[in-house]
């Protein structure tokens, strides 16, 4: 599907009040035999890997893992997948060495010794459209999750200030949410 074929169907899917996979398997004919409830979602991954073999071979996997501890079919699955989190792939409990790479959202609930938080400018923390809308609160406290992840040390990376890139000059200062932090 490519960007205007899913744009249609996001559209259908919000006029219609249906989910975007229902409106899929309605728009595209191959999916039609996806109705039928004699086809578990394992059944559908092998067609589909065996129809596409340019699919992602980790999403692949990820669905199969899926379906070895289920059987059920793929509304199960979305609705499963509606409420997954990547933090349930971290385990708390086996710290593995090396760095753990994660948004802000991500990282919620979860501690680390050593924590850096990359970006701490206007116009990233807080975003561009945040500082337009005249609404930074939210920003704001994403930014206080990301920092009180830290158990032993917080580093807050900013770039620098100003940067001249031919006659182009960028202005980048610190975020205002280290000031009013007190740092």
């Amino acid at each position: 599907v490519n960007r205007e074929e899913y744009s249609a169907i996001r559209v259908k899917a919000a006029e219609e009040g249906k989910n975007h996979f229902d409106v899929w398997k309605e728009m595209y004919e191959e999916w039609k035999f996806y109705n039928g409830e004699d086809f578990t979602l394992n059944d559908i991954v092998t067609c589909l890997n065996s129809d596409y073999p340019d699919l992602s071979p980790e999403a692949i996997a990820f669905i199969k893992k899926w379906c070895n501890g289920h059987n059920g079919d793929v509304t199960e699955y979305l609705n499963w997948l509606a409420t997954y989190d990547l933090q349930d792939e971290i385990n708390k409990d086996d710290p593995k060495e090396g760095i753990t790479l994660l948004t802000i959202h991500a990282a919620k609930g979860l501690e680390w010794p050593v924590v850096i938080v990359a970006g701490c400018n206007e116009g990233i923390l807080p975003s561009k459209q945040a500082i337009a809308a005249n609404d930074v609160e939210a920003e704001r406290r994403l930014a206080y999750v990301a920092w009180t992840r830290a158990q032993d040390q917080l580093i807050l990376a900013v770039r620098p200030e100003v940067t001249e890139n031919g006659n182009r000059v960028y202005e980048s200062p610190v975020s205002r949410f280290i000031g009013e932090s007190g740092m």
